[in-house]
């Protein structure tokens, strides 16, 4: 009898291991689903439960992508009104297309959620945890984002213009070809972040972090840099025209075939700069730091070569 019972346990428990290792996408309501969880014996369930923490995908904290415990990826279903309900359960949500706009999710978890073509216009996100989100092609204009985690998100072609990203942490995120006009980027975390072919025209980036950041072929026209980090950022042929980089570092940044007239740049800091090719005609340069960096032929400098010479500056060749 011992045996019988030792083996009944086995198999049970076999059961639980096949159906952990499924593909699981749940809805939060359980209106409906694609695994056979619900026909776990309950004296089993709160194990199940209590192992993935209430969901069945999550974010796993070394590879940083959604898995259930038996290394299957997916994405948790959830309906909107569920996720209004309770914010917190928005890791690894399958929200793609979905209509937020106007909702208050305000500290949420949404970290490593699939909300891609999302409309999240005039949305509260302020404080969430968007980390490694999917926010491909979202529509988050106007939207308050203020000091939200989004690291290693994927913002790109996203139209976040007129939005408030102020303090938030977008460090590593791909924003490539997104819309950032007028938006609110003070004191923002860009370090490493992918911003090529944005369009970041009157963007407000005072004393955002850009640190290595690629910014090539990027829109800046009148953008606000005036205090940003932009050493060693990747600024090849971006459009800086009637841009303000007053005391802005820039050391070691790329700037070769950069758009740079009328630019303010009034103690700003260009040791070592890659300045090949770009055009800084109606600039002044007189007050900026340009020790060590480098130009050439196809430069258009504000000044003569005489004064670049005096100024520290390195002529290459093409």
């Amino acid at each position: 009898m011992k045996k019988i019972g030792i083996a009944v346990f086995s198999l049970i428990f076999a059961w639980v291991a096949y159906v952990g290792a499924q593909e699981i996408e749940i809805d939060f309501d359980g209106k409906k689903t694609t695994n056979t969880e619900i026909l776990i014996p309950a004296a089993l369930h709160s194990i199940t439960k209590t192992k993935h923490n209430g969901y069945y995908l999550q974010l796993d904290g070394k590879t940083r992508v959604c898995k259930n415990a038996a290394g299957k990826k997916g994405y948790n279903k959830i309906t909107i009104g569920k996720l209004l309900d309770d914010t917190q359960k928005g890791e690894c949500a399958d929200l793609r297309n979905a209509n937020l706009s106007g909702a208050d999710l305000s500290n949420s978890n949404l970290s490593g959620a699939n909300l891609k073509r999302a409309n999240l216009k005039n949305a509260n996100l302020s404080g969430a945890d968007l980390s490694e989100a999917k926010l491909n092609q979202a529509i988050m204009d106007m939207a308050n984002i203020r000091k939200a985690n989004l690291k290693n998100a994927n913002l790109r072609e996203a139209n976040l213009t007129e939005a408030d990203l102020s303090g938030a942490d977008l460090s590593k995120a791909k924003l490539r070809d997104a819309d950032l006009r007028k938006t609110n980027l003070i004191e923002t975390n860009l370090r490493l972040a992918n911003l090529s072919g944005a369009n970041l025209s009157e963007a407000n980036l005072w004393s955002a972090n850009l640190n290595k950041a690629v910014l090539s072929v990027a829109k800046l026209n009148k953008a606000n840099l005036s205090n940003a980090d932009l050493n060693e950022a990747d600024l090849r042929e971006v459009d800086l025209r009637n841009a303000d980089l007053s005391r802005a570092e820039m050391i070691e940044a790329n700037l070769v075939g950069a758009k740079m007239n009328r630019v303010n740049l009034y103690l700003t800091n260009l040791s070592q700069a890659n300045l090949r090719g770009a055009d800084l005609r109606k600039t002044n340069l007189k007050e900026a730091k340009v020790k060590d960096s480098k130009y050439n032929d196809m430069t258009r400098l504000p000044f003569g070569k005489l004064h670049a010479i005096l100024a520290g500056m390195i002529k290459t060749s093409n």
